[in-house]
């Protein structure tokens, strides 16, 4: 099928709610560079702004299937990115707490001994809690099958 000069393959089945949007044609540049902005805006007004496009070619461009699909999949990976974020921010803490600990202020490193131990006691916790619930969660998959045997 050809849309707006830009080839995409039809879904064969168009009555399948699992459908998968259509296969992304070539958007433009702009289009691509403005993805972030939009998805990472609280709204489509304020991302176009972010994005440095007008109200009118956002809304243009959001009637077109290949950039929703695009907007779609990109707001399917924020809370993807947003954790990798966070966890390099953990690691950037560590790092200088780390550095605290060999600070010259005894205070300093006093504070910095409290917040470790108090961390990695809570880490624990949640390590501990984390295996209970692969226990619990490998029990219930073993009643299942028990279960599906009969």
């Amino acid at each position: 099928m050809v849309q707006d000069g830009a080839t995409i393959q039809e879904n064969a089945d168009h009555g399948d709610a699992n459908a998968s949007p259509p296969v992304p044609a070539q958007l433009t540049p702009r289009q691509m560079l403005a993805i972030p902005y939009i998805v990472s805006a609280p709204s489509l007004r304020r991302g176009a702004q972010a994005a440095r496009i007008g109200r009118n070619t956002l809304t243009r461009w959001m009637q077109d299937p290949n950039f929703r699909a695009e907007i779609g999949q990109a707001r399917r990976h924020v809370p993807d990115l947003a954790f990798a974020e966070i966890n390099g921010l953990a690691l950037k803490g560590a790092i200088a707490l780390a550095d605290l600990l060999e600070d010259p202020d005894p205070r300093v490193r006093n504070a910095a001994v409290r917040i470790a131990l108090q961390h990695s006691l809570k880490l624990k916790e949640i390590a501990e809690v984390r295996d209970r619930m692969d226990i619990m969660d490998y029990a219930f998959s073993m009643l299942k099958g028990q279960r599906g045997a009969r």
